[in-house]
């Protein structure tokens, strides 16, 4: 696996990693997901969701959750879908699952407790 880094502009507060494999990819987040993060990490998400069978992003340091990124996790999966792929998302913040749950979108969107049970499954 090799990783890469989004580049973060001075005072953006989402910081994004990638580590690629053979048939899967990793994705990191760290921060909080305002406007200008989401579009960030939707330009990794639809890279990877496009290349990758299996992606797995992993929130466990994400702070906060807005509408653009919840509708950024959404069209990743969507898109994930489109070619026979799967996005698993790990995330245990209370604050990130109630917007994941009062949205509705855990009930789409295949969420983990764990990466070893989102590596796993």
């Amino acid at each position: 696996m090799f990783e890469s880094a989004v580049a973060v502009p001075e005072g953006r507060s989402l910081v994004v990693r990638v580590t690629r494999g053979e048939r899967s990819s990793i994705v990191y987040v760290e921060g909080e997901s305002d406007s200008a993060g989401a579009r960030r990490l939707g330009v990794e998400l639809r890279s990877v969701c496009n290349r990758y069978p299996l992606v797995v992003l992993d929130c466990e340091g994400l702070r906060f959750l807005g509408s653009t990124g919840l509708e950024v996790l959404l069209d990743a999966h969507r898109r994930a879908r489109v070619h026979g792929h799967v996005l698993r998302i790990v995330v245990s913040s209370p604050a990130v699952l109630a917007v994941l749950r009062v949205s509705g979108a855990d009930r789409e969107l295949a969420v983990f407790g764990t990466m070893d049970a989102a590596l796993t499954t």
